[in-house]
């Protein structure tokens, strides 16, 4: 898979928190905070606030809203496997765990790997978002917040 050219690094602010910073080219461009309560966050690209939050306990429904619209919706099909259906408009994606236990991820559409989402270094807490241009950085970052989540949970 090409390597495209505005890949993300995801690093947490510090190892007590999954509050992350993150950078493309050298440059800050969003920072992504997790709540302490549930599974909540909230996305700050260039001072432009995004709501991430689940539905509720028990729900499969995952979002990114700003004040005005709910953007993406990611619905969760089964607790025991990693993976989302991600809707932005008309596009749908996949995204999942390339295996049982590693923490690489990968997204599809159409049934093609677009993309991946992985691990700076096997312990690491940074990630690397490979995704293509034509997805909107609000969309790559939530689908990091999902990823996220998940490693949270382990």
């Amino acid at each position: 898979m090409k390597r495209n050219a505005s890949v993300l690094q995801v690093t947490p602010n510090h190892w007590l928190t999954w509050n992350c910073r993150v950078v493309a080219q050298r440059q800050s461009v969003a920072t992504l905070r997790f709540s302490n309560w549930g599974e909540a966050g909230e996305l700050n690209i260039q001072n432009y606030l995004y709501q991430l939050y689940r539905e509720d306990r028990l729900s499969k429904n995952y979002y990114l809203a700003d004040q005005l619209k709910c953007i993406a919706i990611a619905q969760k099909p089964n607790p025991l496997f990693r993976q989302f259906f991600v809707k932005e408009g008309d596009r749908r994606y996949e995204l999942k765990a390339t295996s049982a236990i590693g923490r690489q991820f990968i997204l599809q559409e159409y049934g093609q790997i677009i993309g991946s989402l992985y691990p700076a270094h096997c312990l690491s807490r940074k990630v690397i978002v490979d995704l293509p241009e034509s997805i909107p950085l609000s969309v790559k970052l939530f689908m990091v917040w999902l990823m996220l989540l998940l490693w949270k949970r382990q």
